[in-house]
C-alpha cells in the first residue's frame, strides 16, 4: 500500500513560535514555553502519524486486529465500574499525574469522540488524547494474527495438533459466523515452558464474559478473573467447545466496531444487532496437581487450574451472534 506523509498539512515550527503569548516574559520563560509547545505538537504529530500508518497503510497490524483490540478494550472500559480487574492493562496517559488515580471519566469521554475506524482518514481531526489512546490500543505489546484464509484446513490442522475433536469445520462453522485469531504473548512465559518440559501439556477451551478478554489477550488467564466456584478456586477450562461456549457471555462491545454492525431488515421490520462472544483455546500444563472433573456421559472434563503459570493462551475464537429486537 502507498506510504502517506501525514505531516504535510500540519503546522510548522514557525507557526508554533507565532502562537506563543505576546505578554513580556524572560528569555528563560520563552524558551520553556517554546519547548513545551514543541513537545506537545511533536507528540500529537507522532501519535497521529503512527495511527494513520496503521489504519490506512496496514503497517504492522491488520485492520481486523485493530477492530478486535478496540472492541475488547472498550467492553472492558464499559464494565470497569463493576469489575475493575478486567481493565488491565490500563492506558498510562489516563493516570492523573498528581494523584496517580485512573481517570475513567476522561477515558470514556475520549472513547466517545473516536469514530469508526473506516472513517479515520488523513483529513480526520481528533483530540490529542484520542490519537494517543488509539496508538496505545493498537500497539500495546502483543502479537495477534487473524486467520482469514484456508480456515477449514487450519481448523483440521489444529484438530490434529491439539487433539480437540470438536474444533473441526463441521462443528465450528455450522452455527454463528466466527473469526479465528492466533495470539502470541509479547514476553515468553519461561515458567510455563519449564513446567511444560517437565509435565507435558494438552489443549482445552476457556469461556468467559466478553469484558475479560482485554485482560486475557494481554496478561494471559488469571485466577482473579474467575467467578466460578463449583469445583474450587482457579481458572476453569473444558475439553468441549460447546461447554466453554456456554460460559462465554455474548454482548455488545464497541458500537462503532466493524466486527458487529447493526442491520435493519426492512421486510420484517426488525432491528438485528450483533453481539460478540469469545472462547479461548489454551495450552495447559499437565501437572499432577491439576484438578480434573468428569461430567456427564459424553466424556467431557472440567479442569480447574490454580496456578496461572500453567496456562498459555493459544487462539481466540470470536463468534458474531445476531439478536433480533
Amino acid at each position: 500500500m502507498p506510504h502517506h506523509n501525514y505531516y504535510d498539512n500540519w503546522p510548522k515550527m514557525s507557526q508554533v513560535n507565532n502562537c506563543l503569548p505576546s505578554a513580556p516574559c524572560s528569555e528563560e520563560q520563552l524558551k520553556m514555553q517554546r519547548s513545551q509547545m514543541a513537545d506537545e505538537l511533536y507528540h500529537l504529530l507522532d501519535y497521529r502519524q503512527l495511527v494513520l500508518e496503521i489504519i490506512l497503510d496496514g503497517k504492522k497490524i491488520t485492520r481486523i486486529v485493530c477492530e478486535l483490540r478496540m472492541s475488547l478494550f472498550v467492553k472492558a472500559v464499559m464494565m470497569s465500574d463493576q469489575r475493575p480487574q478486567c481493565l488491565m492493562p490500563f492506558p498510562s496517559s489516563f493516570f492523573n499525574p498528581v494523584t496517580k488515580e485512573k481517570q475513567f471519566g476522561l477515558l470514556k469521554e475520549t472513547i466517545a469522540v473516536i469514530p469508526p475506524l473506516q472513517d479515520i482518514t488523513e483529513d480526520k481531526q481528533l483530540p490529542r488524547m484520542a490519537w494517543e489512546l488509539l496508538h496505545w490500543v493498537f500497539t500495546n505489546p502483543l502479537t495477534i494474527e487473524a486467520i482469514t484464509e484456508n480456515i477449514p484446513a487450519t481448523l483440521e490442522a489444529l484438530k490434529l495438533q491439539m487433539n480437540l475433536t470438536d474444533i473441526s469445520p463441521r462443528f465450528i462453522t455450522s452455527a454463528e459466523p466466527f473469526l479465528l485469531f492466533k495470539v502470541t504473548p509479547s514476553v515468553p512465559k519461561t515458567s510455563f515452558d519449564a513446567e511444560k518440559v517437565t509435565h507435558g501439556s494438552f489443549f482445552a477451551y476457556h469461556g468467559s464474559p466478553l469484558e475479560n478478554f482485554h485482560s486475557i489477550i494481554h496478561r494471559g488467564l488469571k485466577n482473579e478473573l474467575n467467578i466460578r466456584k463449583a469445583y474450587g478456586h482457579g481458572t476453569y477450562l473444558s475439553s468441549t467447545l460447546k461447554v466453554s461456549k456456554g460460559y462465554s457471555t455474548g454482548s455488545e462491545a464497541w458500537g462503532h466496531s466493524a466486527l458487529m454492525t447493526p442491520h435493519v431488515d426492512v421486510g420484517l421490520e426488525l432491528l438485528r444487532k450483533e453481539h460478540l462472544q469469545c472462547v479461548a483455546i489454551v495450552e495447559v500444563v499437565n501437572h499432577p496437581n491439576l484438578k480434573k472433573h468428569k461430567v456427564g456421559g459424553d466424556g467431557t472434563h472440567y479442569y480447574v487450574v490454580e496456578k496461572d503459570e500453567w496456562l498459555q493462551l493459544s487462539h481466540l475464537i470470536v463468534y458474531v451472534i445476531s439478536h433480533f429486537m
